[in-house]
């Protein structure tokens, strides 16, 4: 049967009508982020509700029940609100940054009478954007007013359909009880968590384990953006007579590593300079403790509850007076990881560059008039300016001279800029009578343009000495470090 073509546009308004119509009614019945149903106690297996949401709402709900509000991320999950007071509650969620913990506090106060704030700060604070959680349906805030509110179920309720809500229409995914939101009496009393016994394969996965960078990148930073974002939270507690306690999160030392410290230094400096602080954020004894940590971005409970005790007891607390040599404190622990010892064997790391080696003996520097080093033929170095250029043929290398090694493990620095894509390569021996060879060997990959990067390596290995291939092809390129660190 032939249509008219007449009746196309009619029928194509029709079937547009027919899906925005749907749209509304599909989202409302799967309800996958559980804000339009304000459930507080189920979520989607698989799915993540938004607890940012949710918390500001069951708190609205119930006014009179809390007067203490521990906001945070996911760190947040470990944290049991009972052990700071019978009438705290655990506003924490996945990603949580002070942005939205601001717009989120704003809507709390209107008709909240609180005590106290405590808000657990996050190394991603400084370049992770909070405007982004508004098209994020897991992590979209509470609105301020009645405009907001309005959008907020224009948002939910005619997002497109996406895999969440066919699972749950195919009844792939199904509604599970969740204590996340509503905890039936489990924090009317505190219990104490004990730290785990040491177990040899948990310490062996987590240090297998990436570091915890959630897609970090070391090129755009908001730090004066979000210390307005803390100055505004402080005028809003003031404002309204609440105490407010901000503590850095602790860190497990692979992701510590890998964040450029000189950033977050320059955070705390400035955090400092308008209001104290309490800082877990360091290289101490917790951060190289395996058994305190589920996964390398994640401590465990028995972790938060010494935090909660050190802030109870005024422990790390920062202010203008003494950042400077907190700041200097916490650089001298970068030694404690040349002293490291791994659960695994032959283990190389690489970290982030920007990090004060200072505090560390330098073993081999590559500007040392007295050189621990050899050049093959096929490598020369030139001197020019404050640049050491290399000059390479077909297999350039440098043989670091044997030396043995107080520290298990030691730190080779490199800043290398390459005029093309090429490879940076260690070789290794286990035993003296080893030969150099690709099984034993670490590489890195080299781009364009600069390249900045530490590597950890087992001591041991400088022992039967070190072979250093800088590039893996022939041209001229610009060294600007490349040292070896360690403890004699």
């Amino acid at each position: 049967m032939r249509v008219d073509k007449k009746r196309y546009p009619i029928i194509v308004i029709a079937v547009a009508l027919i899906v925005t119509l749907l749209l509304p009614f599909i989202n409302y019945k799967t309800d996958p982020w559980r804000v339009l149903h304000k459930d507080y106690t189920h979520v989607y297996n698989g799915i993540g509700a938004n607890f940012s949401y949710l918390k500001v709402a069951y708190i609205l709900e119930n006014p009179k029940k809390y007067d203490t509000l521990l906001f945070g991320s996911s760190r947040n999950f470990a944290i049991s609100a009972a052990q700071v007071s019978d009438k705290s509650y655990n506003m924490g969620y996945t990603f949580g940054v002070v942005g939205i913990h601001l717009q989120n506090l704003k809507s709390i106060v209107k008709s909240v009478k609180l005590k106290s704030v405590w808000i657990g700060l996050n190394d991603f604070e400084i370049w992770k954007d909070p405007n982004i959680f508004y098209t994020d349906p897991q992590r979209r805030p509470y609105p301020l007013n009645f405009y907001e509110q309005i959008l907020l179920y224009k948002f939910y309720l005619f997002m497109n359909i996406g895999g969440e809500q066919t699972d749950i229409l195919a009844k792939k995914r199904l509604l599970e009880y969740s204590t996340r939101m509503v905890k039936k009496g489990e924090d009317a009393q505190y219990h104490h968590h004990k730290v785990q016994p040491y177990n040899v394969n948990h310490a062996k996965r987590l240090n297998s384990m990436a570091a915890f960078t959630l897609l970090y990148n070391d090129d755009s930073y908001r730090i004066d953006q979000t210390i307005e974002e803390i100055k505004e939270i402080k005028k809003l507690c003031n404002k309204h007579n609440i105490e407010l306690k901000l503590f850095f999160y602790p860190v497990f030392y692979k992701t510590y590593m890998a964040y450029n410290q000189y950033k977050i230094e320059e955070f705390k400096r400035k955090l400092a300079s308008f209001t104290g602080f309490y800082d877990f954020y360091e290289l101490n004894s917790y951060a190289f403790n395996e058994m305190y940590w589920s996964n390398t971005g994640h401590f465990n409970d028995s972790l938060a509850d010494l935090i909660i005790n050190d802030i109870k007891a005024e422990k790390n607390y920062v202010n203008s007076k003494n950042i400077e040599e907190h700041i200097a404190k916490g650089r001298l622990l970068i030694v404690d990881l040349l002293k490291k010892r791994f659960p695994i064997k032959d283990f190389i790391q690489k970290y982030n560059q920007n990090i004060d080696l200072s505090t560390l003996d330098k073993l081999v520097d590559i500007y040392q008039k007295n050189k621990n080093y050899t050049l093959n033929k096929d490598m020369k170095l030139v001197k020019k300016e404050d640049l050491i250029i290399l000059t390479s043929g077909n297999d350039p290398h440098m043989e670091i001279d044997k030396m043995s090694l107080k520290s298990p493990n030691a730190l080779i620095s490199v800043n290398l800029e390459s005029p093309k894509k090429t490879i940076f390569q260690i070789y290794y021996k286990k035993k003296l009578t080893d030969k150099y060879s690709e099984k034993q060997a670490y590489r890195v990959f080299l781009r364009k343009g600069e390249n900045r990067f530490n590597l950890l390596t087992p001591s041991g290995y400088l022992r039967y000495g070190l072979r250093i291939d800088p590039v893996s092809s022939s041209g001229i390129y610009k060294i600007k470090t490349l040292s070896i660190y360690g403890i004699k």
